[in-house]
């Protein structure tokens, strides 16, 4: 590709300003959309839209950025960028840095519209970026691996510790830290909760161990985003989108859980929305314990004519269930047909983007929203020798292995019936031939 030559390309299929135009209909652009994308994902956006390209383009052809020969390669040099993080979520949590020099990287960086503001942050990340000393190459546990999610000091046996302590309390870690204090003959593990209130909640000494439940962390990031949630109130579509959005308010207020899930339930009643909107604490594949949730939010608009085929979809789940590789008993009892949505993302905040998401996260709710529990038969004839306790989740049970299994599941499914016949017919692929 030339430098000279990037207008994006669009897949024919691809057409958002029908979806647009009806959110401008109906007054939701502008407070969702800045509620979710002022940030990071918004400054990236910023700092390299390609409305900026003429600054890139004299920096090639000047030749500042030596080593890189063209667009292409500088697109797959800083491919981390878009992704906000540098680890290979998925494979391994392994570090990647980008394929050209610190000096190279820098004079991409300086290319930008707003370098005044960059360069602090620059300044006090650029070694990091590179950085491949002894326990800065992985996610995982201090020493051998980085997480932000605990101080350097702490063990995944001081998880188990503290696991057990926030089971017996009932309470579910998705938007926790934990920091550990250790002088000679007392430790103190501090349980930090996402909020903007801050406040010592809980204090229990035993054993020589102290457990504090604070509230507070991340307080000044919650700040913004509240103030934006609040914006967007106004311009919910309907009531059941003023409750969502005054739940999540509450939450990220109080750091209270249930008011999440609340939302949560708010959101899943929501049906067909013009726009869709999830926010939150949600997946937990950086928590070395998996765990703990990383927050992420999206806004998307709905794609109704491919929305329309994955009804149609729906429509013939029941029948494709019984093609599934497995027995009726590993089904729920009563199934309850989703809401099958394909969106066109406007503005995805997190740290890497999926091709899918299957939300909420929060048990819980799958099973009561609609879906009743399951009691399967034990294929060993024996009685049952492990089970969820109170307190426990899918989580914190399978723990670093919750998110490998589920996700594997999804795909093992998509996969095992993208070969049916029935299938392929709704999206106009009648043989497949025409897949090959």
């Amino acid at each position: 590709m030339e430098a000279d030559n990037l207008e994006d390309k669009k897949p024919d299929n691809f057409d958002i300003s029908l979806s647009w135009k009806k959110i401008e209909r109906d007054n939701t652009k502008a407070g969702f959309r800045e509620g979710i994308s002022d940030g990071r994902e918004y400054n990236f956006q910023k700092s390299f839209d390609f409305g900026y390209r003429k600054g890139f383009q004299n920096g090639f052809i000047l030749g500042r950025c030596k080593g890189i020969l063209n667009i292409t390669h500088f697109i797959l040099s800083i491919y981390h960028i878009p992704k906000i993080i540098n680890f290979k979520q998925g494979f391994g949590d392994s570090k990647f840095i980008p394929g050209i020099e610190a000096s190279q990287f820098e004079e991409i960086v300086k290319l930008s519209q707003i370098w005044n503001e960059l360069e602090p942050l620059w300044e006090m990340c650029k070694y990091a970026i590179y950085d491949l000393s002894p326990g800065k190459t992985c996610l995982g546990y201090p020493p051998h691996g980085s997480t932000t999610y605990f101080s350097k000091n702490f063990t995944s046996q001081d998880n188990d510790i503290v696991q057990k302590w926030m089971k017996r309390k009932q309470l579910e870690p998705y938007n926790t830290r934990c920091f550990k204090k250790q002088t000679s003959d007392v430790v103190d593990y501090e349980i930090r909760v996402a909020s903007i209130k801050c406040d010592e909640i809980e204090r229990e000494e035993t054993d020589g161990v102290t457990y504090r439940l604070t509230s507070g962390d991340y307080s000044p990031l919650l700040k913004i985003l509240v103030q934006y949630l609040e914006k967007a109130v106004p311009y919910a579509a309907n009531e059941t989108q003023t409750k969502m959005l005054k739940a999540y308010i509450e939450s990220f207020t109080t750091g209270s859980l249930q008011k999440h899930k609340e939302g949560s339930r708010f959101w899943i009643q929501d049906k067909i929305p013009a726009i869709e909107t999830y926010i939150g604490f949600i997946e937990t594949y950086r928590d070395p314990a998996g765990i703990r949730a990383e927050f992420e939010g999206f806004v998307a608009a709905v794609n109704r004519p491919m929305s329309q085929k994955f009804a149609t979809l729906v429509e013939s789940a029941e029948d494709l269930l019984q093609l599934l590789p497995w027995p009726r008993g590993f089904e729920k009892d009563t199934f309850l047909r989703p809401d099958f949505t394909s969106l066109d993302v406007l503005s995805f905040s997190g740290s890497g983007i999926p091709a899918g998401i299957n939300i909420p996260n929060y048990d819980d709710i799958r099973q009561t929203e609609g879906f009743k529990n399951v009691s399967l038969d034990p294929l060993t004839g024996e009685c049952p020798t492990s089970y969820y306790e109170p307190g426990d989740s899918y989580d914190s049970c399978f723990g670093p292995l919750s998110s490998a299994y589920e996700e594997c599941r999804a795909e093992a499914v998509g996969l095992y019936l993208s070969l049916e016949s029935n299938i392929l017919s709704i999206f106009g692929l009648w043989s497949l031939k025409f897949c090959l």
